[in-house]
């Protein structure tokens, strides 16, 4: 039975100042010298211990050379185009990409085809550049503590990217007279959206419909040949074809009748403002056809713009360049001879409109007396462009009431004044202000009743006019504030105030990874949602669990919150990442990447926000090797720390001589 480990199991070194032993049977080098280490076993009474064995501490210097350089270098790029490079050195105790190290150096054979840096001085660092078609080689060499080390060579070929595809566009192109098409390439580098009109041929299907122009400046240009303006066309319809290295796209041409014109704007009689400096004239045209060529003329002379554009538009400096007269003037635009329109514009110097009055207002709109009371009406002229004036007192103003008897509105000295009969009990009437033959109208209410109010708590009739703020009469009235629900609300009735605010009757408080108001007052946990989601645990992930000695695994780490969201902490300033044995398994950073040194396990952990999260290292030796603890040294087989190595180890002292030799003492 192993009873290494076993509670009734004592480790003991002759010298903890060389060697130190852990209660579960782990020893440590402290500095270098030897000692006695062995262990004493007791069960029922009987104690057993082991032979002492000597333990000695050398100190072995860590091994860091550079093995080998490996490149990852493309082997096509396209001309003027610029591609990354990878130089990553291997070490007897990991690797390092050193693509942009001061110690590399990148050479290609034919620098005129294929840059590098520092060679071509326009080559970004880690960057190859296409300079010319052909081919080049290309290698890194890497020199570190007087070794040299230079990967192996990659031959790169720089191409021109071919056209993969042409379109034409827009697909459907309908004119009465011009059109214009596009040809669009796309490459094999991947670029696309390249406007090719101007270098692309052209052609047309039919040319007694339409012909387009082949190439250069004004490529795709297309113009009608049909004749839209002859009463019997309709429309015609053909192929246009655009052609560039070795590819071709159609677009469909369609003429169509320009059978109607119209000016949209100015309007006709609209008033255009003179201006001294600059004054232009522009304006909007709809028709039946596309694009159609127009002539524009103002009083008889073309404007120095003869055509529509696509959407309609069109402007001149006519009125710049020529001096012309305040008054009318006449705008003609024709499309063809039977597309035309005519429309007449005034000149002035100055187009603001006056406002226009649109109404009269009486206010207050309703007035309550009571009998011999007085009550000051306001009469508001509205004007066009929502100004208001005060009118009450204008002399253009008069005021007068339907029923005198009722009430009575004063026409002069204070105007607007109104007065209700002291003789009478109730009645009602209007009061009218009429202003530039427009009436606004007010409502007067007279009457000597009384209304409800509360006094000391209770709902009591008082007299004179007035809105009603209790009732029935004689009931309990008043209110005060209590907690309904999760707020402070005010309750009817006559009674102490249990409450003031909000924050009385409820409080914020986290449920789950939620806000919420719960009843009871008192100070809030929270204020919105957001504040309540917290880390909860922290999960580390690795690539590969299991590596052999030598081998390499990358480490990431997720932080998971109380709402379930992850977030990647791998490279995050405040994750403290580590090795619970870095004899096992070294931690390097950015990225995360474990070294396996020896056989083993090894827990990778990271921290985060004093939340902790880890996962397993499995370190076992390359195949075709074994995992021994013993080693030949003076003729003995002593233990040692767990390596890798190809033959089987010792397990007793003759293993450690060759056939026929006898074991001596040393």
């Amino acid at each position: 039975m192993v009873v290494t480990t076993n509670a009734n199991t004592t480790w003991t070194s002759s010298n903890y100042s060389k060697i130190s032993v852990a209660p579960k049977g782990q020893i440590k080098g402290i500095s270098t010298g030897s000692a006695d280490i062995y262990a004493t076993y007791t069960e029922g009474g009987v104690s057993k211990r082991c032979p002492s064995t000597t333990v000695t501490v050398n100190i072995i210097p860590p091994t860091h050379t550079l093995t080998s350089l490996t490149c990852e270098v493309p082997s096509i790029i396209y001309l003027n185009a610029t591609s990354s490079v990878t130089a990553t050195a291997h070490y007897t105790d990991g690797i390092i990409v050193v693509t942009t190290n001061a110690n590399t150096t990148w050479t290609s054979t034919e620098p005129s085809v294929v840059g590098v840096p520092p060679q071509d001085p326009a080559v970004p660092k880690g960057q190859i550049k296409g300079n010319s078609t052909g081919s080049a080689d290309i290698y890194a060499t890497y020199t570190e503590g007087g070794v040299s080390k230079r990967c192996p060579s990659t031959t790169v070929t720089v191409t021109v990217p071919l056209v993969t595809s042409l379109s034409c566009s827009p697909s459907s192109i309908t004119l009465a007279s011009r059109g214009q098409a596009q040809a669009t390439a796309t490459y094999s580098d991947g670029t696309n959206s390249t406007n090719v009109t101007t270098q692309a041929s052209w052609s047309s299907g039919d040319t007694q419909c339409v012909w387009v122009n082949q190439t250069g400046e004004y490529g795709g240009r297309i113009t009608a040949s049909a004749q839209t303006s002859d009463p019997n066309f309709v429309q015609c319809s053909t192929k246009i074809t655009a052609f560039y290295n070795s590819k071709s796209a159609d677009c469909t041409a369609e003429v169509t009748r320009a059978d109607f014109i119209a000016i949209n704007s100015p309007g006709n009689n609209d008033c255009i403002q003179r201006s001294t400096s600059s004054t232009t004239i522009s304006g909007n045209s709809s028709f039946g056809g596309k694009d159609a060529e127009a002539h524009i003329r103002i009083d008889g002379t073309n404007l120095d713009k003869t055509s529509i554009e696509d959407n309609g538009n069109w402007s001149s400096n006519a009125w710049i360049t020529k001096n012309y007269s305040l008054g009318p003037h006449t705008i003609f635009v024709a499309a063809t001879s039977d597309a035309t329109d005519t429309i007449t514009v005034n000149l002035k110097d100055s187009c603001v409109v006056p406002p226009v009055l649109t109404r009269v207002d009486c206010s207050p709109s309703s007035i309550s007396l009571a009998p011999g009371g007085l009550q000051q009406a306001t009469a508001n002229a509205v004007y066009s462009n929502g100004s208001r004036v005060n009118v009450t007192t204008n002399a253009s103003t008069t005021w007068g009431s339907v029923d005198p008897s009722c009430a009575s509105v004063n026409n002069s000295g204070q105007k607007g004044l109104v007065t209700a009969a002291s003789n009478i009990v109730s009645c009602s009437t209007n009061v009218r202000a009429t202003y530039s033959g427009l009436s606004g109208i007010c409502s007067v209410a007279v009457s000597s009743g009384s209304h409800l109010d509360c006094i000391s708590g209770v709902c009591l009739s008082v007299a004179g006019l007035g809105s009603n703020t209790c009732s029935p009469e004689n009931s309990v009235c008043g209110s005060h504030l209590e907690c309904v629900g999760l707020t402070c609300q005010n309750v009817s009735g006559a009674g102490i105030d249990r409450c003031s605010a909000i924050s009385d009757c409820s409080r914020l408080v986290c449920v789950d990874s939620s806000c919420q108001r719960v009843s009871g007052g008192g100070s809030n946990e929270c204020s919105t949602s957001a504040s309540c989601i917290h880390l909860t645990r922290v999960s580390v992930s690795l690539n590969h669990p299991s590596i052999s000695v030598g081998g390499t695994s990358q480490a990431t780490a997720e932080a998971i919150y109380s709402d379930n969201s992850r977030t990647d902490i791998t490279n995050n300033s405040a994750t403290t990442w580590s090795s619970s044995d870095e004899s096992i398994g070294s931690m390097h950073h950015s990225p995360i990447i474990i070294l396996g040194k020896k056989p083993g396990t090894a827990t990778i952990t990271a921290a985060f926000q004093g939340v902790n999260g880890s996962a397993n290292l499995s370190v076992s030796c390359p195949s075709g090797q074994f995992s021994a603890t013993t080693i030949c040294e003076r003729g003995k087989c002593i233990s040692t720390e767990v390596y890798c190595t190809s033959t089987p180890a010792c397990s007793k002292n003759s293993d450690c001589f060759k056939k026929g030799e006898k074991e001596t003492n040393p």
